[in-house]
């Protein structure tokens, strides 16, 4: 599993309890959420690549500026979890719209003590030859963007990586052979990107959908490097308690 769908995982799981959101009306009674919210909930999870992993994860919600109505909530959601494969995981995403979304800056701060799995090299790559190296690195994903039009932002950013392998698999193909960035390596990246977005809600949206555009800038020179459009389909089922007020299951996928 790769570090984004363990971030899309853990949004799954807590989204809908640390930051239950209604978005059907923006009337006084709704607009209390303007306030600083602040929740921290324990996780426990087994994922084949992890084991079982037990942390904590908490979300800060707040609106900026004084036209709150008209301001979609920003969120900076924490997250630290240690795995019984002796992983770490510590990661901050944010995503902040100032008053009336004339500004949005979004990122990640983090730093994963994790692995990822190696094939090999061009057509000799293959599942059956797959290896995986123990690799430490902090991670810096920065980027502030401009409101062009409704739900339009357009704007620029940095992202870095710096890769500190640990261990390689014992007599496997990186072990055994010169490759490029066995010893470790750096991502340096600038970044152009137009987004839509009309999500009423960031981590745990009820309508809308967002589409991204990025051009990423590396060894000196513009690529385009991704295209895509993320539909969001979220199924809830709610379980009436006298308790906690109410249970819910949720569904999210990304297409």
């Amino acid at each position: 599993m790769s570090i984004k769908r363990f971030l899309q995982l853990i949004l799954i799981l807590v989204a809908p309890i640390l930051c239950p959101y209604d978005s059907s009306s923006q009337s006084n009674d709704t607009i209390k959420s303007n306030r600083l919210t602040h929740n921290i909930l324990p996780i426990a999870f087994y994922l084949p690549e992890t084991g079982f992993a037990l942390g904590g994860t908490g979300i800060l919600t707040f609106r900026s500026g004084d036209n709150k109505s008209n301001t979609r909530p920003s969120q900076v959601l924490y997250s630290a979890a240690y795995t019984f494969k002796n992983q770490l995981l510590l990661f901050v995403p944010f995503d902040i719209f100032t008053s009336d979304e004339n500004y949005r800056i979004k990122g990640e701060l983090g730093y994963y003590r994790y692995f990822y799995n190696f094939y090999g090299i061009g057509p000799d790559a293959a599942l059956a030859a797959k290896e995986t190296y123990d690799v430490n690195f902090p991670r810096l994903n920065l980027i502030a963007l401009k409101k062009f039009a409704t739900n339009l932002f357009i704007g620029a950013g940095y992202r870095f990586d710096n890769f500190d392998i640990k261990q390689l698999a014992a007599g496997g193909i990186l072990e055994s052979n010169d490759l490029n960035g066995k010893s470790g390596g750096y991502i340096s990246n600038a970044l152009f990107s137009i987004i839509y977005d009309n999500r009423d809600h960031l981590f745990d949206p009820n309508k809308g959908f967002t589409q991204k555009l990025a051009l990423i800038y590396h060894h000196h020179r513009w690529v385009l490097a991704m295209i895509t459009v993320d539909i969001m389909l979220t199924f809830d089922i709610i379980f009436p308690s006298k308790k906690v007020g109410y249970w819910l299951a949720n569904y999210l996928d990304h297409l």
